[in-house]
């Protein structure tokens, strides 16, 4: 049986991915046949000029629903690959909040706030001590980069290392701290420690949107689409830590709490400001809903008493 030759390093360049993907007509199309190139295309965000003469295939409205959502997620090891490889999906479970249970699988993983330590270490007792929220990506960024103090020394001595996953998922000044401890262990115990910055370091990554700095960037659109399209940063950490109901509702202009057009009394605070149904729909969109719209029929029914209109029974 014949095997691929593997492509030597950096031959995937802009120019050979689109030529590649000039062969499929969809993008699920070019990722079961040459997934390498698609995961490429990924990574560099070439997708828009690579796949631009593809077919784009649009689920129907209602599609995802929560058991689609879980098979869907199911596919996936964590909850990145699944945000990169299919972030419709990704976007529904969020929305409707079905992460307990299509995530419940999926591997934990860190992030700029939460680090675990690892420990890569050779035959001759060398180490090296780390902290990290990608344990892969980490180790494989050691064996690759010429810079890495792991790298050179396989290179000196022909040596494998290994490497080994010391504490779950911590806090980041607690890691911080805890690296320092393991550190001084290893030294302890007659090990060659290979690092080269002092252990305990969290270097560059800093925390950019905080809470704070989720409110100060809000103040600067009207809605919260808005928001979501010109600094998706700031809104994704707020999706993922629980704050962007709280601050929308407090920040922007018109922005109801869940349930606020359920009470009847708004609902006619709402007509009685307004001139015209045109008037209605254009400031108050789902107090016009709740008016016209056939599923809320008892509903309706109460406000136009309440307004003194009368109501004409056009239900089955």
């Amino acid at each position: 049986m014949k095997t691929k030759k593997r492509k030597p390093r950096g031959y995937w360049t802009k120019e050979r991915c689109f030529e590649e993907a000039l062969k499929y007509n969809t993008k699920v199309e070019l990722e079961n046949n040459n997934s390498s190139v698609y995961n490429i295309i990924l990574k560099n965000k070439w997708i828009k000029e690579c796949c631009a003469h593809m077919t784009i295939i649009h689920k129907p409205k209602g599609y995802w629903t929560k058991e689609r959502c879980l098979e869907e997620s199911k596919k996936y090891k964590n909850k990145s690959e699944l945000k990169l490889k299919n972030g419709s999906a990704y976007h529904f479970i969020l929305k409707n909040n079905w992460s307990n249970e299509c995530f419940s699988h999926m591997e934990t993983q860190g992030n700029r706030i939460k680090r675990l330590i690892y420990l890569i270490i050779f035959p001759d007792n060398c180490v090296y001590i780390g902290l990290t929220y990608n344990v892969l990506k980490r180790f494989k960024d050691h064996l690759n980069n010429k810079k890495s103090s792991v790298y050179k020394h396989m290179e000196k001595t022909g040596l494998v290392p290994k490497i080994e996953i010391l504490t779950d998922f911590l806090e980041k000044n607690e890691a911080s701290k805890e690296e320092g401890v393991v550190e001084k262990k290893y030294r302890d115990e007659g090990y060659v420690v290979l690092n080269k910055s002092k252990t305990g370091t969290l270097g560059g990554c800093v925390v950019k949107w905080t809470k704070d700095a989720c409110v100060v960037e809000l103040l600067k659109y009207k809605t919260k689409a808005m928001f979501r399209k010109k600094s998706s940063g700031a809104y994704n950490s707020c999706v993922r830590n629980g704050w962007l109901d709280e601050i929308c509702l407090n920040i922007i202009p018109g922005k109801k709490s869940n349930g606020y057009w359920n009470d009847i009394n708004n609902v006619c605070k709402a007509v009685f400001e307004c001139k015209s149904s045109s008037e209605l729909l254009k400031k108050y969109r789902k107090a016009y809903d709740v008016l016209h719209l056939e599923e809320n029929y008892e509903l309706k029914q109460k406000i136009y008493k309440k307004l003194g209109w009368k109501f004409y029974n056009t239900k089955c």
